[in-house]
Formats: C-alpha cells, sequence, structure tokens
C-alpha cells in the first residue's frame, strides 16, 4: 500500500509525517492515514533520501507487515486469554468460573504486554518506507533589510 503524506519532522532516518485532510484523501479508503484531520507518524528512509520539512513523499507499507501487526496485536492476546482460562480451569477445577475467567485475563493481559514489548524492540523495521520524494518544498530564503 502506496501513500503520500508531508514531512513534518527529521530525526535521522526516523522521519515524521501526516497526511489526510486533504481532497485527494477523501476518496480513499485507507486506514492508514485517512481521517478528517492530518494524522502523523512515524517512516523511516532506508534509501537515504533527501528529504526536508516540508516535501510531500510516497510512504509504502508492506502488507505482509501490517497482517502481522494485526496478527500480533489481536491474536495473540486472545489465544493467551485461552490458554489462561484453560490452565485455571485445570489447577483449580473445583473453583468458579470466574476464577477460571481470571486466569483467562491474566493470559490476555501478558498478551498485550507480550505484543508491546515486541512491537518497541522490532520499532524500526516495522516502519513503513520512504519510496521517493514526490514534490520537494523550496522555500526561498528572505533576507530582512532593516
Amino acid at each position: 500500500m502506496t501513500e503520500t503524506a508531508t514531512v513534518n519532522n527529521i530525526d535521522g532516518r526516523t522521519i515524521t509525517v501526516g497526511c489526510g485532510g486533504n481532497e485527494s484523501c477523501k476518496s480513499c479508503s485507507s486506514s492508514l492515514c485517512n481521517t478528517p484531520d492530518q494524522r502523523v507518524f512515524e517512516v523511516t528512509n532506508t534509501k537515504g533520501l533527501d528529504i526536508s520539512v516540508g516535501d510531500t513523499v510516497d510512504v509504502y507499507l508492506a502488507p505482509g507487515k501490517t497482517v502481522a501487526a494485526g496478527f500480533l496485536v489481536l491474536i495473540v492476546p486472545l489465544i493467551l486469554f485461552i490458554i489462561g482460562y484453560s490452565v485455571g480451569g485445570r489447577l483449580l477445577p473445583a473453583m468458579s468460573e470466574g476464577v477460571h475467567a481470571l486466569f483467562g485475563l491474566v493470559g490476555f493481559a501478558a498478551g498485550f504486554g507480550l505484543s508491546f514489548l515486541y512491537s518497541k524492540k522490532k520499532r524500526t523495521s516495522s516502519l513503513p518506507e520512504v519510496l521517493r520524494v514526490r514534490e520537494k518544498n523550496y522555500q526561498e530564503a528572505t533576507v530582512d533589510g532593516s
């Protein structure tokens, strides 16, 4: 998936961009940046392109990364909930369903914790990439004559 965004800030190879809020974005159904106002997110400049604040760039997010992120955030906690619920049922079979559900909730929370830690560790490798500079923002320097 390729999106067009405007560069807001540059910090080494990590770039903060914003998109949405213009006419071309209103017809798009992308959930990455199709918002009524401009959404800001981080991307990487793995190609070492000459990018300046205000430039318009094309940003690419690999579909596989999107699916993996969704799996990590949604499915892993659900699986750990089921495992926690089952373990609670086997360790304490005489206890109520509420106690089993509590074990499940602990597994659910552990799933979110693991997802968070994994995402934090792999943060830069999972960010969208800048493909190319679509339009440079050439601002003329003005000299104050007074």
